[in-house]
């Protein structure tokens, strides 16, 4: 019918803003050297127009070869890579300078188009996640593992100054030499509560990885238990724990036992004797105020703990999470479908760590060791030991080891002692620690207390 109004196309009633885009097109040309501030938020995809995206990577070349960026030198480009008819032509580029209101405003304009570009990007995960739901083809863990990576992304493509300059991060790091010259001693991390080690790596750092392995019957369990409660009782932090292995029933009466000092068969069996009941009590009643949080879903994935410390972050508002600890890392899935177990531990690695970041808190993973470390006449594991072992040597941040020699000898004259071995340490000194180990109580302690 003449006269009727054309009906859009589908692609056009996505989110996007015309003016803007050209607004920083025209501003460009009217000022190259505002294409490095227009670079600091946009790529060429993030223009819905698509004469607009190769009009801005012309712009780009050109900057690259220190060339200038006019009607001429724009137009040249496209011609030479035959786009300029697909692009507008010379009449779109002298278009630009004539609309664009002003040239000041580049940055503001830019970020209007991101936003566009962002609006775009939510909208076209969000169908594709629809399409793949309605496939069913994955399991539920996988596929919220794989729309909280996409979101993230998407997030994270959100760009302001992503860079810091030299002077700044030279005055934080005055400032933080001056209060460690004031009292050397200063735990600058999350204190563990066992003295040697905390003197040696200072706590655990936030938005490091820490890697914590050992031979079944070690304790690396038990050890990650004793570190969380005193971390939880002493800094008051929400401390998150993943037990993927154990339910939460049988992680509480260990760490009730640890710290009451009650011999765990007896608890178990129900044969009490007078006073345990009376330091079972005493003990409860400390760990009651302990913000220790226990989730014991199986096969969690990345993207699982990720939501689950966005939960508490939220629920514990100014009090920031004091530590995640997984118990243990091979228990985890992916998210997402690779070809190899090995490749699969490799990129859950990599999301710990980007955890790690996100959230400025140490993540402590267990992990298990290779069965070849039992056909060695020395039994101190070694980094190689470490199953899928590429990644994690390459991700962690802190490395440490659990060996009781009393395991593989029975009359060992090290009987009740651990060795914790720092095999790894990014930031400081690699060493030995020793603590004492009480099996009927699961506790770890530093020697002097042992056997107090």
């Amino acid at each position: 019918m003449p006269g009727a109004p054309t009906k859009p196309k589908p692609e056009e009633l996505l989110p996007h803003d015309k003016l803007a885009e050209q607004a920083v097109l025209g501003a460009i040309i009217y000022r190259n050297e505002l294409l490095a501030q227009v670079q600091d938020y946009l790529q060429p995809t993030d223009f819905f127009s698509p004469a607009n995206q190769k009009i801005f990577t012309a712009m780009q070349e050109l900057a690259g070869e220190e060339a200038p960026i006019d009607e001429v030198s724009v137009s040249g480009w496209l011609r030479d890579h035959n786009f300029l008819d697909e692009s507008g032509g010379v009449d779109y580029l002298l278009l630009l300078t004539q609309t664009t209101p002003v040239a000041d405003n580049a940055e503001y304009y830019a970020q209007l188009v991101q936003e566009k570009s962002q609006l775009r990007a939510i909208i076209s995960t969000a169908y594709e996640l629809a399409r793949e739901g309605q496939e069913g083809q994955r399991s539920i863990s996988e596929f919220l593992g794989e729309a909280s990576e996409k979101f993230r992304e998407i997030e994270n493509r959100v760009r302001s100054r992503s860079y810091t300059p030299l002077r700044e991060v030279l005055l934080s790091n005055f400032e933080y030499l001056e209060a460690l010259s004031e009292n050397p001693q200063v735990i600058t991390g999350i204190p563990t509560g066992f003295t040697e080690l905390d003197e040696l790596t200072r706590g655990l750092q936030r938005g490091d990885l820490i890697i914590l392995a050992a031979r079944p019957s070690m304790g690396k369990t038990s050890f990650a238990m004793n570190m969380g409660m005193y971390a939880a009782l002493q800094s008051k932090q929400p401390i998150l724990i993943f037990s993927l292995e154990m339910p939460k029933e049988h992680i509480a009466m260990r760490l009730i036992c640890s710290e009451a000092r009650v011999d765990s068969q007896r608890l178990w069996l129900g044969n009490l004797e007078p006073d345990d009941w009376e330091k079972l009590v005493d003990a409860t009643g400390q760990m009651l105020e302990a913000p220790l949080l226990i989730d014991d879903a199986s096969g969690i994935t990345p993207g699982y703990v990720r939501k689950v410390a966005r939960q508490v972050t939220q629920e514990y508002g100014d009090t920031p999470l004091g530590m995640i600890v997984i118990d243990y890392l091979q228990l985890m899935t992916g998210g997402r479908r690779l070809q190899s177990r090995e490749q699969e531990i490799a990129d859950i690695s990599r999301q710990l760590k980007a955890i790690a970041k996100e959230f400025s808190v140490p993540v402590v993973a267990l992990s298990q060791l290779n069965r070849d470390l039992e056909r060695r006449a020395d039994k101190h594991p070694i980094m190689a030991d470490l199953r899928e072992s590429g990644a994690l040597e390459q991700d962690a941040d802190l490395i440490m080891f659990i060996y009781r020699d009393e395991v593989y000898n029975p009359n060992s004259e090290s009987k009740g002692i651990a060795e914790i071995i720092v095999a790894k340490h990014r930031n400081g000194e690699c060493g030995v620690r020793r603590l004492a180990f009480i099996g009927q109580y699961t506790k770890f302690a530093n020697l002097a207390l042992g056997n107090s």
